[in-house]
Protein backbone atom coordinates (compact mmCIF):
# COMPACT_ATOMS: atom_id res chain seq x y z
CA UNK A 1 0.00 0.00 0.00
CA UNK A 2 1.04 3.59 -0.82
CA UNK A 3 1.65 6.13 2.20
CA UNK A 4 0.65 9.15 1.78
CA UNK A 5 1.73 12.47 3.13
CA UNK A 6 -0.60 15.44 3.90
CA UNK A 7 1.47 18.22 4.30
CA UNK A 8 -0.56 20.81 5.54
CA UNK A 9 -3.85 20.39 7.60
CA UNK A 10 -5.29 23.14 9.74
CA UNK A 11 -6.48 20.62 11.94
CA UNK A 12 -6.03 22.10 15.43
CA UNK A 13 -7.71 25.26 13.80
CA UNK A 14 -10.78 23.35 12.67
CA UNK A 15 -11.72 21.88 15.57
CA UNK A 16 -11.13 24.52 18.27
CA UNK A 17 -12.60 27.38 15.74
CA UNK A 18 -15.41 25.35 14.40
CA UNK A 19 -15.63 23.02 17.49
CA UNK A 20 -15.79 20.13 15.62
CA UNK A 21 -14.84 17.06 17.24
CA UNK A 22 -12.43 15.42 14.88
CA UNK A 23 -11.73 11.96 15.87
CA UNK A 24 -16.38 11.85 14.88
CA UNK A 25 -17.01 10.76 11.07
CA UNK A 26 -17.96 13.47 8.50
CA UNK A 27 -21.61 12.08 8.89
CA UNK A 28 -21.37 12.85 12.19
CA UNK A 29 -20.21 16.02 12.26
CA UNK A 30 -22.22 17.47 9.51
CA UNK A 31 -25.33 15.76 11.01
CA UNK A 32 -24.30 17.64 14.33
CA UNK A 33 -24.12 20.87 12.48
CA UNK A 34 -27.59 20.87 10.76
CA UNK A 35 -29.26 23.88 10.99
CA UNK A 36 -26.19 26.05 12.65
CA UNK A 37 -25.47 29.57 10.78
CA UNK A 38 -22.77 29.08 8.01
CA UNK A 39 -20.86 32.32 7.69
CA UNK A 40 -17.38 33.42 7.25
CA UNK A 41 -16.52 30.40 4.50
CA UNK A 42 -17.96 27.96 7.41
CA UNK A 43 -19.60 25.24 5.72
CA UNK A 44 -19.95 20.83 5.70
CA UNK A 45 -16.74 19.33 7.57
CA UNK A 46 -14.51 18.05 4.66
CA UNK A 47 -11.93 16.69 6.51
CA UNK A 48 -11.92 14.00 10.02
CA UNK A 49 -9.34 11.52 11.41
CA UNK A 50 -11.23 8.99 10.29
CA UNK A 51 -11.27 9.75 6.46
CA UNK A 52 -7.77 10.87 6.37
CA UNK A 53 -7.00 6.99 7.39
CA UNK A 54 -9.58 5.83 4.62
CA UNK A 55 -8.07 7.75 2.43
CA UNK A 56 -4.58 6.34 3.35
CA UNK A 57 -2.68 9.43 4.96
CA UNK A 58 -0.26 7.93 6.91
CA UNK A 59 1.50 11.45 8.26
CA UNK A 60 -0.37 14.88 8.45
CA UNK A 61 1.99 17.83 9.56
CA UNK A 62 -0.98 19.31 11.66
CA UNK A 63 -0.26 22.91 11.55
CA UNK A 64 -0.54 25.64 14.35
CA UNK A 65 -1.97 28.33 13.04
CA UNK A 66 -2.14 32.17 14.53
CA UNK A 67 -0.73 35.25 13.80
CA UNK A 68 -0.53 38.33 15.44
CA UNK A 69 -2.60 41.46 13.59
CA UNK A 70 -4.15 44.47 15.59
CA UNK A 71 -6.48 45.04 13.39
CA UNK A 72 -8.87 42.57 12.13
CA UNK A 73 -9.61 42.13 8.47
CA UNK A 74 -11.62 45.80 7.76
CA UNK A 75 -13.23 44.16 4.57
CA UNK A 76 -15.36 42.32 7.02
CA UNK A 77 -18.37 43.73 9.18
CA UNK A 78 -17.98 40.85 11.63
CA UNK A 79 -14.58 39.75 13.69
CA UNK A 80 -15.51 36.39 14.41
CA UNK A 81 -14.28 33.70 16.37
CA UNK A 82 -13.08 31.84 13.62
CA UNK A 83 -10.80 34.61 12.40
CA UNK A 84 -7.12 33.88 12.85
CA UNK A 85 -5.87 37.41 13.52
CA UNK A 86 -5.18 38.21 17.46
CA UNK A 87 -4.55 41.20 18.76
CA UNK A 88 -1.60 40.73 20.53
CA UNK A 89 1.43 38.74 20.19
CA UNK A 90 0.31 37.16 23.68
CA UNK A 91 -3.29 36.25 22.24
CA UNK A 92 -1.32 34.26 19.78
CA UNK A 93 0.88 32.53 21.54
CA UNK A 94 -2.26 31.25 23.85
CA UNK A 95 -4.42 29.99 21.47
CA UNK A 96 -1.15 28.83 19.21
CA UNK A 97 -0.58 26.61 22.64
CA UNK A 98 -4.11 25.75 22.92
CA UNK A 99 -4.00 24.36 19.11
CA UNK A 100 -0.78 22.15 20.45
CA UNK A 101 -2.78 20.95 23.41
CA UNK A 102 -5.47 19.78 20.66
CA UNK A 103 -2.99 17.87 19.17
CA UNK A 104 -1.34 16.46 22.12
CA UNK A 105 -4.78 15.40 23.47
CA UNK A 106 -5.38 13.73 20.44
CA UNK A 107 -2.13 11.72 21.15
CA UNK A 108 -3.34 10.89 24.78
CA UNK A 109 -6.64 9.29 23.64
CA UNK A 110 -4.89 7.64 20.86
CA UNK A 111 -5.77 9.32 17.99
CA UNK A 112 -2.67 9.97 16.54
CA UNK A 113 0.78 10.36 17.20
CA UNK A 114 3.22 13.62 17.64
CA UNK A 115 6.56 13.14 15.68
CA UNK A 116 9.08 14.60 17.70
CA UNK A 117 11.60 13.64 16.10
CA UNK A 118 11.92 12.68 12.26
CA UNK A 119 15.04 10.39 13.04
CA UNK A 120 12.79 7.97 14.87
CA UNK A 121 10.78 7.21 11.87
CA UNK A 122 13.57 7.50 9.32
CA UNK A 123 14.38 3.89 8.02
CA UNK A 124 16.85 4.74 5.81
CA UNK A 125 19.38 5.96 8.45
CA UNK A 126 22.11 4.06 8.73
CA UNK A 127 21.68 2.18 5.14
CA UNK A 128 23.66 2.58 1.85
CA UNK A 129 21.39 4.30 -0.41
CA UNK A 130 21.22 5.42 -3.98
CA UNK A 131 19.47 8.86 -4.73
CA UNK A 132 18.54 9.33 -8.03
CA UNK A 133 18.79 13.92 -8.30
CA UNK A 134 16.85 13.63 -11.48
CA UNK A 135 19.34 12.98 -14.16
CA UNK A 136 22.17 11.81 -12.30
CA UNK A 137 22.49 9.56 -9.32
CA UNK A 138 24.74 9.37 -5.77
CA UNK A 139 25.50 6.74 -3.69
CA UNK A 140 26.62 6.77 -0.13
CA UNK A 141 25.54 6.19 3.42
CA UNK A 142 22.02 7.88 4.87
CA UNK A 143 23.91 9.29 7.76
CA UNK A 144 21.78 11.69 9.05
CA UNK A 145 19.05 14.56 9.10
CA UNK A 146 19.71 17.95 9.49
CA UNK A 147 17.93 20.62 11.42
CA UNK A 148 15.70 20.74 8.07
CA UNK A 149 14.95 17.77 7.61
CA UNK A 150 16.97 17.26 4.69
CA UNK A 151 19.25 13.79 4.18
CA UNK A 152 23.11 14.01 5.56
CA UNK A 153 24.42 11.38 2.81
CA UNK A 154 27.91 10.32 3.53
CA UNK A 155 29.92 9.32 0.30
CA UNK A 156 32.47 6.46 -0.15
CA UNK A 157 34.94 9.26 -0.06
CA UNK A 158 34.09 10.68 3.39
CA UNK A 159 32.36 13.85 1.96
CA UNK A 160 29.41 14.42 3.55
CA UNK A 161 26.76 16.43 0.66
CA UNK A 162 23.00 17.72 2.32
CA UNK A 163 20.18 16.38 -0.18
CA UNK A 164 17.53 18.02 0.21
CA UNK A 165 15.59 16.51 -2.82
CA UNK A 166 15.89 13.69 -4.42
CA UNK A 167 14.45 9.82 -5.16
CA UNK A 168 15.78 7.73 -2.43
CA UNK A 169 16.07 3.57 -2.97
CA UNK A 170 17.41 2.33 -0.40
CA UNK A 171 20.09 -0.47 -1.08
CA UNK A 172 21.54 -2.27 1.72
CA UNK A 173 21.49 -2.19 5.86
CA UNK A 174 25.58 -1.33 7.02
CA UNK A 175 26.22 -2.46 10.05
Amino acid sequence: MRLILDAHADLAWIALAYNRDLTETLAQINQREIGMKRVNGWSDATSCLPEMRRGGIAICLGTIFARTNRRPDSSSQEYLRTDYDFGTPSLAYAVAKGQLAYYRQLESEGSGELVRTARGYCETLGHMVRVDLGGWCVEGIAEDLDPQGCLVLRLESGVKRVLGIGAIQQTRRID
